[in-house]
């Protein structure tokens, strides 16, 4: 009964933290973005420019923006991406050119820097004030943040094929502003715990020096962190990416808000799927995965969506788990940063990736683009089989 009335503490605490993530997710461009710089003609490799930027911002600001978490608010910082996120939505609006488009960019990444790490860090913190002392809890919240967030998407995506219909293109971003606001105003009830607080006096430098002792502490740490990197790699890539399939395969605009749909059900599935296949390896569901992400090359689109929603779930999944792992290897003082180090290792890698992949995509077909992310998931699989090898060995 303890257990139970602990778990019921944990769910309504976070309550503000799930409903927050959904309205902060019901943003309506995010369907139409890709179609929406190409009406302002931008081409493949402009709009993978683009993407490198955004993933830029965020390489250069994760790491002080996990600072600014770790030693003010967590929840104050999320407010602060959300704002950016606003911002970013109405600048993108009035965009008329690559250049225009670049500047929203830039909010939109600061807006992904800020929350890099901070939810997650919360769920887990709240689990451990809640009397989860191993947080064996983490999984399941986490995953219950995913499904309002997935549901958030979803609704967007759907909203945005009636709004482009019904009005334009160009609507899409304005009409966003709106979740967005309340998604700020339902999180501010949200108690966040301190433990993040409570290591007495600490300056940047000892809070680094302590990051990165304690992430690179043992080979099991080192290749779990690999494991992340390269996993959050294919999701960005997949999310960012699959609107440019579409385009390639010529499929009619007002299909992409029930095809992204289908693409925002994978982080609740991936929600479901996490707390329950924790204790399994990862490889032994993930290779099937691979055979069915080959349908990333077909040249049907109904196949290739399908295909990014398999890849999607597997990878969303596997970052929970991995993340969870990592997580019981870090004290709550440098968390939000170290989430904030695993972001800038997979933003920083994905600035160079998408240069190639707009380019690939321009020069070579879109073919040639699944075959990358299906060689990236290859990788991962390894690095993870490997990590668990490590897991038998004392940490050092």
């Amino acid at each position: 009964m303890r257990v139970e009335a602990s778990q019921d503490n944990i769910g309504a605490r976070l309550m503000p933290l799930y409903l927050s993530s959904f309205f902060q997710s019901l943003i309506f461009w995010y369907a139409i973005e890709k179609l929406f710089l190409t009406q302002i003609d931008l081409s493949s490799s402009q709009i993978g420019i683009l993407i490198a930027f955004q993933l830029g911002t965020t390489t250069v600001l994760e790491v002080p923006s996990g600072y600014l978490s770790d030693f003010w608010s967590r929840k104050k910082t999320l407010v602060l991406a959300q704002m950016a996120l606003l911002a970013a939505t109405l600048i993108g609006g009035l965009a008329n050119s690559f250049l225009d488009y670049a500047f929203a960019v830039v909010f939109y990444g600061t807006f992904w820097a800020m929350q890099s790490g901070a939810n997650q860090a919360i769920i887990y913190d709240v689990c451990l004030v809640e009397g989860d002392s191993q947080g064996e809890q983490f999984e399941k919240y986490a995953g219950r943040r995913a499904i309002y967030t997935t549901a958030g998407l979803i609704a967007g995506a759907l909203a945005s094929s009636l709004i482009t219909e019904a009005l334009s293109v160009r609507a899409n971003f304005f009409l966003s502003a709106i979740p967005i606001v309340i998604g700020i105003l339902s999180l501010l009830p949200l108690v966040e715990p301190k433990l993040h607080n409570d290591k007495g006096s600490r300056t940047a430098r000892s809070h680094t020096k302590n990051m990165f002792a304690q992430l690179l502490r043992g080979s099991e740490l080192k290749l779990l962190v690999a494991a992340f990197v390269i996993a959050q790699l294919v999701v960005l890539i997949l999310f960012e990416w699959s609107p440019v399939f579409w385009i390639g395969l010529g499929v009619s605009p007002s299909l992409f808000g029930v095809l992204l749909a289908a693409l925002a059900s994978a982080p609740a599935i991936a929600g479901y799927l996490a707390p329950k296949l924790k204790r399994f390896p990862i490889w032994a569901y993930g290779l099937p995965v691979l055979v069915l992400m080959l349908g990333l090359t077909s040249s049907n689109f109904v196949l290739v969506t399908a295909a990014v929603v398999v890849a999607l779930t597997f990878s969303l999944t596997a970052i929970t788990i991995v993340e969870g792992r990592i997580n019981r290897h870090i004290s709550s003082d440098i968390r939000t940063s170290a989430g904030s180090v695993l972001g800038l290792l997979a933003s920083g890698i994905s600035v160079p990736s998408f240069v190639l992949i707009g380019l690939l995509t321009q020069s070579r077909g879109i073919r040639t683009t699944g075959l990358v992310i299906l060689a990236i998931g290859i990788v991962f699989l390894i690095v993870e089989k490997i990590s668990t090898r490590a897991a038998q060995a004392p940490l050092t």
